[in-house]
């Protein structure tokens, strides 16, 4: 491959029809892409426990701050703490109370 993050980001958007890219990378965060711009993330410091699930956790919380209509940093760090709060417990689903991305990580 020898490509750069950004060209296989550029070629994404070149050849296909999304205005948006989410790139995770665990522990290091991520980044946010769209046609003007780019946005590095960091991961919520937790004690892993599983990361079955994290990646899941991230999109989803992404994505209800999303069509809630929420600005893209709001996205950002909603996926971040739920899939720090995921990444924290047993089981690729575990059970937790939604206000516990509140509690245990302050804004």
């Amino acid at each position: 491959l020898g490509k750069s993050e950004n060209q296989i980001v550029d070629g994404i958007f070149k050849n296909f029809a999304v205005k948006e890219i989410l790139v995770t990378k665990g522990e290091q965060g991520g980044s946010y892409y769209d046609h003007n711009q780019k946005l590095d993330y960091e991961a919520k410091k937790v004690k892993v426990k599983d990361t079955v699930g994290s990646g899941d956790s991230f999109l989803a919380g992404f994505l209800s701050e999303r069509v809630s209509g929420s600005d893209i940093i709001k996205c950002l760090d909603t996926a971040s703490r739920l899939s720090g709060l995921v990444t924290s417990l047993e089981g690729g689903c575990p059970e937790y109370d939604i206000l516990e991305i509140e509690d245990r990580f302050l804004k």
